[in-house]
């Protein structure tokens, strides 16, 4: 196998001495010739008032539009007249795969035995029979005919509020709850839709609350303790805060699951996250998560 690492020989690439037969009843994949460059536009709007006391609350809304996405385009795929739109797996459906699935005389083959094609393929590989559903395609003389377009589009919407209060005795605390919107039409339900279908983003997350805290260390000049150290000394032990941060998210959700004709939830990953920092130095942080049930809304 080393001296000969090819004994059946290597195939050559045949060009264009086929013509129009070059690659029939292979997959096919080619590049977009017009890409577009995709796009993000974002605006915001935000109050923001201070009270007495050193307290600080802000409402900000912000949005996001995504569009000239690209996205992965089959143009060889069933024509949605041939499917069956029942919601359900009725019988009419089960007689409609049942049929597409069900193989006939191929066309490609001039000789047929059994299920072989005997002589007179019109390419290499063809059998003496094919399935109906291969004959309805757009081109059946091919398998998928893979290329891209930009018709992806975003849309993002968030109402954002958070509450700052800072202490005179060097502390303060921070907490914030973002709720957000995520939707994305960057796919095709169906092969053949003639539009991306609209869902909810796989990178949504509904709900996020995050609170914080800081103490500044009472060490070096001005503080409790070491109060006339010298310069070098303060340089050292003085200006250290530690900081512990809280946050919780609802997860991300997760695609529907077809199993034994039975639908699965869907379902997010709920974490929640606890840091606490030594600056300038980290120490050390923890986190957990927990399942989370989630559901596409309407």
């Amino acid at each position: 196998m080393i001296s000969n690492p090819f004994p059946s020989g290597i195939t050559e690439p045949s060009g264009n001495a086929l013509g129009r037969q070059t690659a029939l009843g292979q997959n096919i994949t080619f590049f977009n010739q017009s890409p577009k460059v995709a796009k993000q536009f974002r605006w915001s709007i935000g109050v923001q008032r201070e009270f007495k006391g050193g307290l600080t609350v802000e409402a900000v809304y912000m949005g996001d539009r995504g569009y000239n996405i690209e996205m992965a385009r089959n143009l060889n795929a069933q024509p949605l007249n041939t499917l069956n739109a029942d919601n359900s797996r009725t019988v009419a459906q089960n007689t409609n795969n049942t049929n597409l699935s069900a193989t006939v005389r191929s066309p490609f083959c001039n000789t047929v035995s059994g299920s072989a094609c005997a002589s007179g393929a019109l390419y290499t590989g063809a059998g003496g029979t094919i399935s109906r559903r291969q004959l309805l395609l757009p081109f059946p003389e091919f398998g998928t005919i893979t290329t891209s377009n930009n018709d992806g589009t975003t849309i993002y919407h968030s109402a954002q509020f958070s509450i700052n209060k800072r202490f005179s005795k060097g502390y303060g605390v921070q907490a914030a709850y973002t709720w957000s919107k995520w939707l994305q039409a960057t796919e095709y339900l169906n092969a053949a839709d003639p539009k991306p279908t609209k869902m909810i983003s796989d990178q949504d997350i509904p709900h996020r609350f995050s609170m914080s805290s800081f103490f500044e260390l009472p060490f070096g000049k001005g503080q409790t303790f070491f109060s006339h150290a010298s310069r070098l000394a303060d340089a050292v032990i003085g200006g250290w805060q530690i900081e512990g941060t809280f946050s919780y998210q609802s997860g991300f959700p997760c695609r529907l699951v077809h199993t034994a004709q039975r639908m699965e939830p869907l379902q997010g990953i709920s974490s929640t996250l606890v840091v606490i920092s030594l600056y300038p130095t980290v120490n050390r942080a923890w986190a957990s998560g927990s399942t989370r049930l989630h559901s596409f809304p309407s």
